[in-house]
Formats: structure tokens, C-alpha cells, sequence
């Protein structure tokens, strides 16, 4: 009887143990995924707002620089505001993507194409 006691409380603890690391999974992959939802969301409101609204400032701030209306410190603070918005706009993609490849590597699901599509949905 103890050796049947002692199997069954050791089912019991693989059992807790792979309960555990299913909730683990499961929270891992919820974190994983509302990342990568704010990625995409950033991604899509720099690609469809910000981005195109800087190149117009930088356009005419560059115009307006030509024509001296600006000096160079102003017209340098429009290129800067634009390449570190270009930077965020990166930072994002790149993040997306590796929380993408996380996703995949946990559930063995290909979510790459679907996320691509996502990001470069208009």
C-alpha cells in the first residue's frame, strides 16, 4: 500500500507541477500578446499619422530654411524630431517582431505572415 500511496502522490505532483506551468505559459503568452498589440498599434499610428504629418513639417520646414525664414538650429530640430520618430517607428517593428517569434517559439504557431500583414495593412 505505501508504494502505491507514494506512485499516486507523485501523479499528483506531476500533475500540479504541469498545472503550474500551463498557468505560466498561459500568462507568458497574455504578457507576449498585449505587447505585441501595442506594437502594432504604435506601428500603425506612426506609419498612418505621425510620420506622414513630420515629412510635411520637414518639407516646409526645409522651404522655409531655403527662403530664411528659418535658421539652422530650427530646421535641425525638425530633422531630429523626424529621425527619432522614424527610430520609434523601428523600435516598434522590431519589437513586434520578436514578440511574434516568442508567440511562435511557445505555441509552434507561424503567426509571422498574419502579423506582417497586419503591420503593413493600411
Amino acid at each position: 500500500q505505501g508504494r502505491i500511496a507514494e506512485a499516486q502522490a507523485n501523479m499528483e505532483l506531476s500533475r500540479a507541477e504541469r498545472d503550474a506551468e500551463e498557468v505560466r505559459l498561459e500568462s507568458a503568452l497574455f504578457g507576449l500578446h498585449q505587447e505585441l498589440l501595442h506594437n502594432l498599434h504604435i506601428i500603425k499610428s506612426y506609419r498612418d499619422t505621425i510620420l506622414p504629418s513630420l515629412a510635411i513639417a520637414l518639407n516646409e520646414t526645409r522651404r522655409a530654411y531655403d527662403l530664411g525664414r528659418y535658421n539652422y538650429m530650427e530646421w535641425q530640430s525638425v530633422q531630429r524630431e523626424s529621425l527619432e520618430a522614424n527610430g520609434t517607428f523601428v523600435d516598434a517593428a522590431v519589437a513586434a517582431h520578436l514578440k511574434a517569434i516568442e508567440i511562435e517559439r511557445l505555441t509552434g504557431i507561424a503567426l509571422t505572415p498574419r502579423i506582417s500583414s497586419a503591420a503593413h495593412a493600411k
